[in-house]
């Protein structure tokens, strides 16, 4: 049984890899340009993180 799931994660963590590299998705592009208005007034524009690893969460 602990081979059976060992291979079942096996496989998927290689097709997984395949999907990603085939996918167009690279962690180098830029993401565009955007601001938006805070609680307090103020405007954020994303380009003030330049060069910072940031998370959105819509």
């Amino acid at each position: 049984m602990k081979k059976v799931f060992l291979c079942i994660i096996a496989i998927v963590v290689i097709l997984s890899y395949f999907y990603y590299k085939n996918s167009g998705i690279n962690g180098r592009e830029q993401a565009p340009d955007f601001e938006t208005i805070l609680v307090d007034g103020s405007v954020f524009r994303l380009s003030n993180l330049r060069g910072k690893y940031v998370l959105l969460d819509f």
